[in-house]
């Protein structure tokens, strides 16, 4: 029999996925942390959220152009894809409507035939949150998770 907690694990686990094929979205409308964002207005519109491998790091940049309610963007990574760890966590400020660029290097950098995942939670000052679409880095190329 799953527990209460499991269930809730499997329910977040769904609504990853079905972000994880959206490249534009706001989440006022999207289910998490247990049921929908209660305000009606999308506290963030993410434009978009890339990963991008250099030499030596990883260069990660989200750009929004809205912020309303929006406290903290949590950057998460992960070698299985599953498994998520936070590497940074960035406080939005003040509300915002005009476009923003955040940018974070990560200096681990996969190693041969290695892939690393990311993924943005964005978080609230309710303490709701969603995820962003899954970004892969791969050694030498660049990818989005697709299901």
């Amino acid at each position: 029999m799953k527990t209460t907690n499991q269930y809730q694990i499997l329910r977040n686990t769904f609504l990853a996925a079905v972000l994880m094929t959206t490249t534009l979205f706001s989440f006022s409308a999207l289910a998490n942390n247990g049921g929908l964002l209660t305000n009606g207005e999308s506290p963030v519109s993410l434009a978009s959220f890339n990963a991008k491998q250099s030499s030596k790091t990883t260069n990660i940049e989200w750009i929004t152009t809205k912020e309303v309610n929006a406290n903290l963007f949590i950057l998460q990574r992960s070698t299985d894809g599953k498994t998520f760890t936070e590497i940074a966590v960035i406080v939005t400020g003040e509300d915002s409507k005009v476009t923003k660029t955040y940018k974070y290097t990560d200096e681990r950098t996969p190693r041969a035939n290695a892939t690393v995942y990311y993924r943005l939670k964005i978080v609230n000052r309710d303490g709701e949150y969603v995820y962003s679409e899954i970004k892969t880095i791969s050694k030498d190329k660049t990818a989005t998770i697709q299901y």
